[in-house]
């Protein structure tokens, strides 16, 4: 297989010209902290505007109809966000500049590489996150998402998990934070891009493999400067994760709970067992599989200057040491232990 990305051959960055002075490093630090304040900034005002605004439409929903089914309360959640809290956040977004970079394909023998490398971080990420919260709640704590999954009408949910929100996360936390301060720094800006990733989910169950993910759909998007693969790569993932894997756990759990199951198997049942044996495998032989390429390939991963790269003690504080993104981590970090443990 070949390796998850061939050296670029030729400069990632256009060139600045020599009408475009370079800034001195004191002027660059201050506007590398400045723009990551205004991208937390604009992240702050939409985490608090969409959560706000699902809270009050569905419990709006809530006391008109006494209930409510999985698929509106995905349907509610996507209005908030897409209609009322990006369009406002975005205006503070777009004070960063986003400048042009050179773009470069991904052969799909790399993609599936990238693809692999997902599933133990995903594994490793569910194991953590499953574990703290179990940990802290006394056992007590469930993951929403699953329980959401579960009870929601397929069809939406495949819109929901599958179109929207690959297509919404991957613009939000790569293009408009990776794309306005790469310029400072690849790494720091795929690290914060990453942090923002998993805490928005607000979901401590979902943090540490959302942060993961987040790191390797960062890298692919800076390779190539395009969001098409982070994109599939994300729509993959829900794929499996929400409309594959809980569509199976849901037909296992049925077929389990049948009483004459032993006695009196029917085929179609005795066949999707097999079938779902298959799958499990296949997950397994991919988790081992992503696990090596992640360790035998981890040197190739290539990061390039950036025209303002920040020197290595100063490019850290100023991602994270500013208001914007202060704020913003404490909404992160309030808000998922809130909603995952209370």
């Amino acid at each position: 297989m070949s390796a998850p990305m061939t050296p670029a051959p030729q400069p990632m960055y256009y060139a600045l010209g020599p009408q475009t002075p370079r800034p001195q490093m004191e002027a660059r630090i201050a506007n590398a902290r400045r723009a990551a304040s205004s991208i937390g900034a604009g992240f702050t005002f939409i985490i608090v505007i969409w959560s706000a605004i699902t809270l009050l439409l569905q419990s709006a929903f809530m006391w008109l109809r006494s209930s409510m089914a999985g698929w509106m309360a995905l349907a509610i959640s996507d209005f908030a966000l897409c209609v009322c809290a990006i369009p406002i956040g975005y205006q503070l977004l777009r004070n960063t500049p986003l400048p042009a970079t050179r773009r470069f394909g991904l052969r799909l023998s790399q993609w599936f590489a990238y693809l692999l490398m997902c599933l133990p971080i995903i594994w490793v990420g569910n194991l953590l996150g499953a574990g703290l919260s179990a940990l802290l709640s006394s056992g007590r704590a469930g993951n929403r998402v699953t329980e959401l999954m579960s009870g929601s009408n397929w069809f939406v949910m495949a819109i929901a998990t599958v179109v929207v929100a690959p297509l919404v996360e991957e613009w939000l936390f790569r293009k408009q934070i990776i794309g306005r301060l790469r310029r400072y720094g690849e790494k720091p800006a795929i690290v914060l891009s990453a942090l923002f990733f998993g805490l928005f989910h607000l979901n401590l169950y979902q943090f540490f493999y959302a942060f993961g993910l987040g790191l390797l759909f960062g890298y692919v998007y800076t390779r190539t400067s395009r969001l098409r693969y982070s994109v599939a790569l994300h729509m993959a993932i829900n794929a499996n994760s929400a409309i594959i894997g809980t569509s199976m756990l849901g037909r296992y759990e049925r077929i389990i709970a049948k009483p004459d199951l032993l006695s009196h198997p029917q085929t179609a049942d005795v066949l999707f067992i097999v079938a779902m044996a298959l799958y499990l495998v296949l997950m397994f032989a991919g988790i081992i599989a992503g696990f090596v390429l992640l360790i035998r390939r981890r040197r190739r991963f290539r990061f390039y200057t950036a025209p303002d790269e920040l020197p290595r003690g100063a490019a850290m504080p100023a991602f994270f040491g500013n208001a914007g993104v202060v704020v913003f981590l404490v909404v992160g970090v309030v808000g998922t232990f809130a909603l995952t443990l209370l």
